[in-house]
């Protein structure tokens, strides 16, 4: 496994570990390399979270850290969690759609 990309996922918090595991791996055993790479080079991510009408993640996120070095991202909606800012987004170059 690529150490940058191991080196990452041990940085994110285990809550996003968690929403990760749960949305887009949909397992819980350990990532692969290929796994991170598709979570790295994602460019849509869904997390609603327990509370939504059509949940997919069933924790409330308290923060979008998770998403940083998610660069090619392009659509992201966060719903139904307990963030209190959404400061991270900024340095997302390829971001076109947000929904909170």
């Amino acid at each position: 496994m690529s150490s940058t990309n191991q080196q990452w996922w041990e940085s994110l918090s285990p809550q996003w570990q968690q929403a990760f595991s749960l949305t887009v791996l949909k397992k819980d055993s350990p990532p692969t390399e290929e796994d991170l790479e598709a979570i790295l080079n994602s460019t849509v991510l869904r997390l609603a979270g327990p509370t939504a009408p059509h949940p997919n993640c069933n924790l409330e996120l308290t923060d979008l850290s998770g998403v940083i070095a998610l660069k090619n991202l392009q659509i992201l909606i966060v719903s139904h969690h307990a963030l209190t800012g959404i400061k991270e987004v900024a340095g997302l170059p390829a971001l076109k759609a947000l929904f909170v």
